[in-house]
């Protein structure tokens, strides 16, 4: 089991990530989550989704933006001085 999770990981890293076959609103929902590794092709992908997003699709994306930048991003209580 743990070679058959290495492998997937490889995989994944040579080949880089394919984020095109995902909706935007799981996209969406990914933020936060993607491995350093794929990074660059989720970002390269949702720079191309922003520009056609629904008005409904841009406040879900910026939903998740206010969430993000909650507690545990520095900007928590104790933290206004700094």
């Amino acid at each position: 089991m743990k070679k058959l999770i290495l492998i997937a990981i490889l995989a994944t890293t040579i080949w880089g990530a394919d984020f095109s076959g995902y909706t935007t609103e799981k996209l969406i929902e990914m933020r936060g989550t993607v491995a350093v590794e794929q990074r660059d092709a989720f970002r390269a992908e949702m720079k191309k989704r922003i520009k056609t997003m629904t008005p409904e699709q841009k406040e879900l994306f910026m939903q998740s933006k206010q969430k993000r930048s909650g507690m545990g991003q520095g900007h928590g209580m104790g933290m206004q001085n700094y």
